[in-house]
C-alpha cells in the first residue's frame, strides 16, 4: 500500500536470487487474501503443533484473537478494492471492542522501550502536526493531553512534541484496531445508503477512540455533543466520517490511505503544490534490482513518480 508492486514470490530466497522479480500489487493483494484465509483455518483446527504461544507478544497465543484480526484485516483490504459486501461479513467476524486491538506493547526498560519513546528522549525533534492540533483545538477535542504536550500556559500547539500516549517507555504501537473497524463499517453503510448504520457505527468509532485514551464518559459526551460532531444521521456526510476516523487513528499509516482513497480530510501541502500518494523505491533497489524495477508498470526514476497512484487508488477511487 506505501509503494505499489514489490518483490513478493522471488523474494527471501537469499543468495539464490538477488534480484527477484516485482508481483504486481494486485497480485499480492489476492496472496494476502489467501494466507489469511489460510490462517482462520489453520487457527481453527484444535490440535495443531503451529499456533501461537506464550511466546506471542500480541495475543499471548489466543487464536480467538488471532482469528478476529485476520477478519478485520480482511476487511482493511477488501475496502480498499471496494468490496464493500465481504468486508462487512468479515467484520461480523471481527473485532468486537478495544481489548481485540492488534498492537504491540512494549517494556519498562531502556532495552524493551517504544521506539518513539527513544526518538523522544535522544532527539526529542517530532511535532505534533501542523494540521491536526490546529483542528482538535478547534473542536476542543479532550484527546490532546494524549496526543500532544502542553506548552507551560496550557495550550497545545502543532510544535509541541508528542503526547504521552504515544510515546512513553512502553507506549502500544497498534497494527489495526477495533476503532478502525468500526469506521470501516460507518463509511461502507454510508456509501451504500444505510444511514441509520453509519451513524450508529459512527459514534461508535469516536465513543471507542475515547475510551481507548482515557477520557472521561462526561468530556466524551460533552464532545459529540458539538454541532459539528454530532451532526445527526440524517447529515452525516462522508468527510465527518472520514475526519473522525483521521483524528482518531493517529500515527498509523492507514489514514494515508483513506486520504488518498477518499480525498478527506481536505489537506494542503506544506511544500509544491502536491501530497505524495506513494512513497519513492529505496536507494537499494535501485543500484541493484535496477532492471527489475525499471520493468514495473508506470514505474519513473522521476521525483514526480510520488506523485501517481497505487494500484487500487488508480483503479477503484479515480
Amino acid at each position: 500500500d506505501i509503494l505499489g508492486d514489490i518483490p513478493y514470490s522471488e523474494a527471501f530466497q537469499g543468495n539464490a536470487n538477488l534480484t527477484p522479480k516485482y508481483d504486481s500489487q494486485e497480485q499480492i493483494y489476492a496472496s494476502i487474501n489467501q494466507l489469511l484465509d489460510s490462517a482462520i483455518i489453520h487457527l481453527a483446527i484444535t490440535k495443531n503443533n503451529f499456533k501461537p504461544g506464550g511466546d506471542d507478544f500480541i495475543y499471548g497465543g489466543s487464536a480467538a484473537e488471532w482469528t478476529k484480526a485476520a477478519y478485520t484485516l480482511k476487511a482493511r483490504f477488501y475496502l480498499h478494492v471496494k468490496k464493500f459486501s465481504e468486508a462487512l461479513t468479515a467484520l461480523g467476524n471481527g473485532f468486537t471492542s478495544n481489548a481485540d486491538d492488534m498492537e504491540f506493547t512494549f517494556g519498562n526498560s531502556e532495552t524493551t522501550a517504544n521506539p518513539w519513546y527513544q526518538f523522544i528522549t535522544q532527539r526529542g525533534d517530532i511535532s505534533s502536526g501542523s494540521y491536526l492540533i490546529p483542528l482538535m483545538n478547534t473542536l476542543n477535542d479532550p484527546r490532546r493531553s494524549a496526543y500532544c504536550v502542553a506548552d507551560t500556559n496550557g495550550n497545545y500547539n502543532p510544535s509541541n512534541l508528542l503526547g504521552p500516549f504515544y510515546t512513553s517507555i512502553n507506549s502500544p504501537v497498534p497494527f489495526i484496531t477495533f476503532v478502525e473497524a468500526t469506521f470501516i463499517e460507518s463509511e461502507i453503510k454510508f456509501r451504500n445508503g444505510d444511514m441509520a448504520g453509519a451513524y450508529t457505527a459512527y459514534t461508535n468509532g469516536i465513543m471507542a477512540s475515547m475510551s481507548k485514551f482515557g477520557v472521561d464518559s462526561a468530556s466524551a459526551a460533552a464532545y459529540f455533543a458539538q454541532v459539528s460532531v454530532g451532526v445527526g444521521q440524517a447529515n452525516l456526510t462522508l468527510e465527518n466520517i472520514m475526519v473522525q476516523k483521521y483524528i482518531a487513528m493517529f500515527t498509523q499509516y492507514e489514514s494515508w490511505s483513506d486520504w488518498r482513497r477518499t480525498g478527506f480530510p481536505q489537506l494542503t501541502p506544506t511544500t509544491g503544490t502536491q501530497i505524495p500518494r506513494r512513497f519513492p523505491y529505496p536507494q537499494s533497489e535501485r543500484l541493484f534490482n535496477g532492471k527489475n524495477l525499471l520493468a514495473v508498470p508506470d514505474y519513473s526514476p522521476s521525483a514526480t513518480y510520488k506523485f501517481t497512484k497505487v494500484w487500487w487508488d488508480k483503479t477503484y477511487w479515480p
